[in-house]
């Protein structure tokens, strides 16, 4: 049943601009993520952490996991695109934690500017999320 379900939505088409879009964010999420891990100096990650510029790519997480939501779920709703959002943002958070010294350093060290930086993280996602859905995912899902 759930795949035939999946079959339908993936017959009943996805606007191509929203799958175009959907790939360019993706790929420039990738490419930021690479270039903080690989490329960028300790002072480009100080600019880049003392002007929130890090506040894009979290806006834009939330935007491409409202994307992806409106793309698999099979009965869209916006509760559990808040729940779905909730879950990716945490996990990216622990992810950081886990695998960048910066980051641990930072939530042991320094620990109320990391609470805060995670929070504003965490509700930029959302505001993306959030803004795709009541902007642009298909209007007779919305309920």
């Amino acid at each position: 049943m759930a795949v035939m379900a999946i079959r339908m939505r993936w017959n009943r088409g996805f606007a191509p601009w929203k799958q175009a879009l959907g790939s360019v964010i993706g790929l420039g999420l990738a490419g930021f993520l690479v270039f903080v891990d690989f490329f960028a100096t300790r002072q480009q990650l100080r600019y880049i952490g003392a002007h929130d510029i890090d506040k894009i790519p979290h806006f834009f997480g939330g935007v491409l996991i409202a994307l992806a939501y409106e793309w698999f779920a099979l009965q869209p709703r916006l509760w559990r695109l808040m729940i779905v959002t909730l879950a990716v943002t945490v996990s990216w958070e622990v992810y950081e934690y886990y695998f960048d010294d910066d980051v641990r350093y930072y939530a042991l060290h320094m620990t109320e500017i990391w609470q805060r930086d995670v929070i504003r993280d965490i509700a930029v996602a959302f505001f993306g999320s959030i803004l795709w859905w009541f902007g642009f995912a298909d209007r007779d899902e919305k309920k």
